[in-house]
């Protein structure tokens, strides 16, 4: 039996951090786009969207259909995203349906920097101590 599956691309960045049980899907014709340097949080679903350079998703949310967050954006936990929403750069959403709560302060920047610093690091012990179970 033979099954063709059209389905657009997944993209994912340079040193972002896709963690556990999140689960990014594309629909035919459509793509999945996460840029450098985001971290989406453990249960996150992203379905056809484009999440831009050092974003932060928070855990359990989800964000759905031609989304786009800018650059810098943080969408809190357990947030609904709705199908088109455009987040300008530097703002947080919270909600369902998420709405623009605040701007993204610098201690929130540095947060996602340590963030993703803490993942590479744990990328790299992992790597490094991995041994083969015979």
């Amino acid at each position: 039996m033979s099954i063709r599956a059209d389905f657009g691309p997944v993209i994912i960045g340079n040193r972002s951090s896709i963690q556990d049980n999140a689960v990014i899907h594309v629909y035919p014709g459509s793509q999945s786009i996460v840029e450098d340097d985001v971290t989406v949080a453990h249960g996150v679903i992203l379905h056809d969207v484009h999440i831009k350079a050092r974003c932060m998703i928070g855990i359990g949310a989800i964000v759905l259909f031609n989304v786009i967050c800018e650059e810098d954006v943080f969408v809190s936990a357990g947030s609904l995203v709705t199908r088109g929403m455009h987040i300008p750069d530097g703002k947080v959403v919270a909600g369902n349906p998420a709405k623009i709560t605040r701007d993204v302060t610098e201690k929130d920047r540095q947060a996602a920097k340590d963030g993703i610093e803490a993942y590479r690091y744990l990328c790299r012990q992992y790597l490094a101590t991995m041994r083969s179970i015979t």
